[in-house]
């Protein structure tokens, strides 16, 4: 089954939870989660790293914030090696 993320409500629950329990870090990551399945991986990095903030023991949060730091870095390298140089303007 396709879930689009874009329309499904999920990013204002969730911060109407936050905004009633600013610590929920299940309410934080399921957040931080819509923001990966919806691609803006700089808003889940900050989310994730966040949600470490309030739970640096959750091993599983730890986990996604890497794998989203890693996409980032590889989107960042694609992005340079596929980058007109001066020399091809």
């Amino acid at each position: 089954m396709y879930l689009d993320w874009s329309v499904c409500g999920c990013v204002q629950c969730y911060e109407k939870i936050l905004a009633l329990e600013p610590t929920n870090v299940q309410a934080l990551h399921n957040l931080c989660v819509v923001f990966v399945e919806r691609g803006v991986l700089n808003q889940a990095e900050q989310c994730l790293t966040r949600a470490v903030a309030l739970a640096p023991n959750e091993v599983y949060i730890q986990k996604h914030l890497r794998i989203v730091q890693a996409r980032i870095h590889r989107l960042r390298q694609a992005n340079l090696t596929t980058a007109p140089t001066a020399a091809h303007r």
